[in-house]
């Protein structure tokens, strides 16, 4: 009898462990709440527990790699574009190309820049952001020239 009770105890113990567990949803409303109030360290920190539980969601990732370029992590940020765009081949983010051309141009990477700039201006030269792209190509281009 004893020994039964210690095994519905433990059962019961178990179960509940495994209920209170966060789930990715839970990860991802706090990390959207923390970028809602700009606390983007935070919310990067909360994007990448959901990611490491849910690594198939591409907005997830794309929200991951927001955060990371506002709390400038510019290594994490880099790595997760490039796996974005190069491995994933996504086309959801157009002004991710736009992202990373303005972290290499912030990180000193004027060659990768320039063609990142190039790039998003053959695809997207109508978007909003495009004057924006449209400086930091001059900058890349003046910066390896000096």
């Amino acid at each position: 009898m004893i020994k039964n009770l210690k095994y519905t105890l433990l059962f019961l113990f178990l179960g509940q462990v495994m209920i209170a567990q966060p789930s990715a949803k839970d990860f991802i409303k706090k990390g959207d709440k923390a970028m809602t109030y700009k606390n983007y360290s935070s919310a990067m920190v909360y994007y990448t527990q959901a990611y490491d539980l849910d690594d198939e969601s591409t907005e997830l990732l794309y929200n991951l790699i927001q955060a990371e370029l506002n709390s400038y992590a510019f290594n994490p940020a880099e790595r997760h574009l490039h796996y974005l765009l190069d491995t994933l081949k996504s086309t959801e983010f157009p002004d991710a190309y736009y992202s990373l051309a303005d972290l290499k141009l912030t990180t000193g990477q004027y060659e990768d820049a320039k063609r990142y700039y190039e790039l998003y201006l053959s695809e997207y030269d109508d978007s909003p952001l495009s004057e924006r792209a449209k400086l930091g190509l001059a900058s890349s281009e003046w910066a390896q020239e000096n």
